[in-house]
């Protein structure tokens, strides 16, 4: 049997459309499965050595690195501090894109105004009598 690396078994596995569709769904998990599996494998760290390092049982090192659920934050910062390495916060998209923090805020000073001007046009537009004291 030949062996694979993650590219090509993914490769191979996309084949599948409903295992391609499930996998989009699920990206992050996986994601997430493969950074582990690898540090892991890279420290040459069994999964159950993995999980003493780390406060854990094998099985819940065997049911990240399947990828069929989202640990959280503090589970996966145990992890990260058993494979001697740090947790570093996600990103979110917008920050992704090469965007400044001036960039940022005029996007979110823009979505302020646009948002502002729709409840200042319904407002008027409604003519109600209640209050913001009656809130």
């Amino acid at each position: 049997m030949k062996k694979m690396n993650m590219q090509d078994l993914k490769n191979e596995l996309f084949k599948d459309k409903s295992f391609k569709k499930y996998f989009e769904k699920n990206k992050l998990s996986y994601e997430i499965a493969t950074y582990v599996m690898e540090s892991r494998i890279s420290r040459g760290f069994s999964q159950e050595k993995l999980a003493k390092k780390a406060g854990t049982k094998q099985s819940s090192i065997a049911r990240l690195e399947r990828g069929i659920y989202l640990p959280s934050l503090r589970f996966l910062d145990k992890i990260a501090k058993a494979l001697d390495t740090e947790l570093i916060a996600p990103k979110l998209k917008l920050l992704e894109d090469n965007k400044t923090s001036s960039d940022i805020i005029d996007f979110l000073n823009n979505q302020s105004r646009k948002n502002l001007s729709f409840v200042e046009s319904t407002t008027n537009s409604n003519k109600s009598s209640t209050t913001i004291d009656e809130f």
